[in-house]
């Protein structure tokens, strides 16, 4: 007995092609924040091509969606096989489904950054620090020099020196004036450290930041699992493929070392884009 009617397949397919059309919407809105003019960026390749495998992944798993429609008896029948139970294999594929389109979106969601993140200290300390040397150096140099001009007593020929009964209270003043000035100094520089260091994206910066990749190829590795889970349930095979794949995912998250990144990119968007050409244009 198939309790999962065709009006429930439909509905089923309603809400995944909703889900699919906001992971769709974010990686497009990232893409147009990306290119928009005015807008300062470090392009990097790594970002883009796991933009593009997300893309090519949501439009296979979406376009997959159909065999299940065109065969709903097969499907239902390997999933009672698998569960022994012929009644209840609607809440099961819903809930499977649902978690899978949902793991996709977030995956599309981390794939770019939004346009106001911003790095994190310990990024800054990792591609900042050659820039920041360099102006520590400089800032140093303007201290020392500011230093020796309002301890130099600061007069010239044309100018006359502080009264004798009160000489501390001059040089007082003046030590206190160029302290001010090295105050204010310090407060632009850095202010203006910070602004050039945040302003706009640094793709480069984004991909290696350890909270992204944490994050992504975690939530690309639990959508790998919930697909074989699905598979191995559902027709007994599968399991391989997404266990393969889960441990290519991982290799990015413990390593900074970009021939990994680059070939663990290539590899599985080059399968992806074979599975779309196969799937849909052939």
């Amino acid at each position: 007995m198939r309790l999962c009617t065709l009006s429930g397949e439909l509905h089923l397919v309603a809400l995944i092609s909703i889900i699919v059309g906001l992971g769709l919407t974010e990686l497009a809105q990232s893409v147009r924040e990306l290119i928009r003019p005015g807008h300062s960026v470090r392009w990097d390749g790594l970002p883009l091509g796991w933009a593009a495998f997300t893309f090519l992944l949501t439009i296979l798993l979406w376009w997959q969606g159909f065999a299940a429609l065109e065969n709903p008896d097969a499907t239902a029948d390997a999933t009672a096989d698998a569960t022994g139970d012929a009644t209840g294999e609607a809440g099961p594929l819903f809930l499977s489904a649902l978690l899978i389109f949902l793991l996709l979106y977030l995956c599309c969601a981390f794939a770019l950054p939004d346009p106001d993140w911003e790095r994190t200290d310990s990024d800054l300390e990792r591609d900042g620090s050659d820039w920041e040397g360099s102006s520590a150096a400089s800032g140093s140099i303007s201290e020392k020099g500011i230093s020796e001009k309002s301890t130099s007593g600061g007069s010239t020929s044309g100018q006359s020196p502080p009264e004798e009964d009160s000489p501390g209270e001059g040089t007082v003043l003046r030590q206190s004036g160029g302290l001010r000035q090295i105050g204010s100094l310090k407060q632009s520089g850095s202010l203006k450290q910070s602004g050039s260091l945040r302003k706009g994206v640094d793709l480069e910066a984004f991909y290696f930041s350890a909270g992204h990749r944490r994050w992504f190829f975690g939530l690309l590795i639990a959508f790998w699992i919930a697909i074989g889970i699905a598979n191995q349930v559902s027709s007994g095979s599968g399991g391989a493929v997404a266990g393969g794949a889960s441990a290519l995912l991982a290799l990015p998250i413990f390593t900074d070392r970009r021939w990994v990144h680059w070939t663990v990119v290539v590899v599985m968007t080059g399968g992806i884009g074979w599975q779309v050409v196969r799937g849909i244009l052939l």
